[in-house]
């Protein structure tokens, strides 16, 4: 199974964290907001999905999922961009949230070897890869590629 870093723990970022790591993988959430990670910690959560709380606690309790402030990217194979992308006033993505994030992976990758998949989501403006990619590199002052997946989960019932 794989480690797999989801920053942002909404509506996105929760549910694709915690539906990953009840297939197995070991999930870290990373979320700014000190008070959400704390009631995340407690067994509780902060949105509405049905059945979302009970796979929260389940993967809680099996040590697949965590949530935490800190963004430590070491033993991560996947990096998810799970982060809120508003819309503005006149209906553009508000993508500081986004930006911001792709600023912090590139910091938190500095000290870190080996290979990282990112993931962007597929709310954001086409060409939006671009400009994370190139956050990154700047951040990093090296060239890393990003890999840009639409994740759709689909089950047999």
């Amino acid at each position: 199974m794989s480690n797999i870093t989801m920053i942002g723990t909404g509506y996105i970022g929760l549910v694709t964290g915690t539906l990953f790591a009840d297939k197995g993988n070991n999930v870290t959430c990373v979320d700014k907001n000190q008070e959400i990670v704390e009631l995340l910690n407690s067994g509780k959560i902060h949105i509405f999905e049905p059945g979302l709380e009970e796979l929260v606690k389940k993967n809680r309790k099996e040590n697949r999922i965590k949530f935490t402030e800190k963004l430590d990217l070491s033993d991560s194979e996947f990096i998810f961009l799970g982060v809120n992308t508003p819309s503005n006033k006149e209906g553009s993505f508000n993508l500081e949230y986004l930006l911001s994030a792709a600023r912090e992976i590139g910091r938190a990758l500095k000290n870190v070897s080996g290979y990282k998949i990112i993931v962007g989501k597929s709310t954001v403006p086409q060409g939006t890869h671009k400009l994370i990619e190139e956050i990154i590199n700047k951040e990093l002052k090296r060239n890393y590629y990003l890999i840009v997946i639409r994740v759709i989960f689909i089950e047999k019932r």
